[in-house]
């Protein structure tokens, strides 16, 4: 400021500083922006060069968390494919002693529901313990409600139901004896 004032020539201007209770609530920002023109101030375009940047990297891993699911949505469904060629004996034998097709196929989607319902509690009970861990140790609030949860946890139970009952349906089709050996 001394360099600054010994070299330049030091202007009063008034200030004028206005306040607003609740600027940020109920849209009254937005609306006093839209009847301004230029920036308010400088840190006014950093803000709003932060906020692009912050929509671009939540469209980024928007896109990756994308292409994780359809990843693990093939790796599911060659688990269930393998996994049945396995017990393609077991499945001509259940055939064998008298079982039909749908109870087969019934049993399948229940052994597979609940080996998805423990996995996702498990997952569920874990990513909710680190994330009260995050928020009692850096005040970092990472909490899905609910409704997320019970939407992503019944699109993962469905997938799995309708990969195991076309998976099942395509294996019970061939011929008993062809299962057993």
């Amino acid at each position: 400021y001394k360099t600054i004032s010994l070299i330049g020539e030091i202007e009063t201007k008034p200030t004028v500083m206005v306040t607003l209770d609740g600027l940020y609530e109920n849209n009254y920002y937005i609306t006093l922006r839209s009847f301004l023109e230029d920036d308010i101030s400088i840190w006014d375009v950093k803000i709003q060069n932060i906020s692009e940047m912050l929509k671009l990297i939540i469209y980024i891993l928007s896109v990756l968390i994308v292409f994780i699911l359809l990843i693990s949505f093939a790796f599911q469904w060659n688990e269930i494919k393998l996994h049945l060629f396995y017990r393609k004996k077991e499945l001509g034998w259940l055939q064998l002693f008298g079982l039909n097709k749908n109870q087969i196929v019934k049993y399948l989607i229940s052994e597979r529901l609940i080996t998805c319902v423990s996995a996702i509690i498990i997952a569920v009970l874990f990513f909710y313990f680190l994330a009260i861990i995050l928020n009692i140790s850096y005040n970092i609030n990472i909490f899905i409600t609910f409704c997320k949860v019970l939407l992503l946890v019944s699109l993962i139970l469905m997938y799995n139901i309708v990969l195991t009952f076309t998976t099942a349906r395509s294996m019970l089709k061939c011929d008993i004896i062809k299962l057993i050996t």
